[in-house]
């Protein structure tokens, strides 16, 4: 008896592969908004300062109600005199509580809180610097439900990295699939 070639092993493997994946698929499907995407930001100048600020999420429900959450931030600022732009990019992990489940037209309060680490990096006349540092992330708002699987959030923050603090407000929205 002669043993299966390489490709039939390997389309054997990937046909297993993809009925499991499919299987999960179906699993996924039966759990009604079990994710959450969530993209906000804020832009702020003055004669002197502009900044630029961009917060995206990935969201798991564990409950109703609490979502865990994987984060990517990026700030960018650029200081007209003297010169220097400053680019932090960062990744967290934390969790956001609704107050109540969310119902087209609502609005409904939130508070979230993330643990994380940031890489900044300085360019200044004949100068660049970089330097990393662990973040902590306060946050409060109110998402409006369009309807149950999107809605349009404004936060106010409290962001914690050596050497400064950040504080500011975030536009955004969130889509729930």
């Amino acid at each position: 008896m002669r043993s299966p070639s390489p490709l039939r092993r390997l389309l054997a493997s990937l046909t297993l592969a993809a009925v499991a994946v499919l299987g999960l698929a179906s699993e996924a499907q039966a759990q009604d908004k079990r994710s959450e995407i969530s993209l906000s930001g804020d832009i702020s100048s003055t004669d002197n300062y502009d900044r630029t600020v961009i917060w995206a999420s990935y969201g798991f429900y564990l409950t109703p109600q609490m979502v865990l959450k994987l984060g990517y931030t990026r700030f960018y600022t650029w200081q007209h005199a003297p010169y220097s732009e400053q680019v932090t990019n960062g990744f967290d992990v934390g969790a956001r509580y609704y107050f109540q489940v969310g119902r087209t037209g609502e609005f409904v309060p939130f508070v979230e809180a993330g643990v994380g680490t940031s890489e900044t990096t300085v360019w200044s006349v004949g100068s660049t610097t970089t330097d990393s540092s662990s973040t902590f992330t306060l946050k409060g708002g109110f998402s409006y439900f369009i309807n149950e699987s999107a809605s349009f959030d404004i936060s106010v923050y409290q962001r914690s990295e050596d050497p400064s603090d950040t504080t500011g407000i975030l536009f955004g929205t969130t889509v729930r699939f």
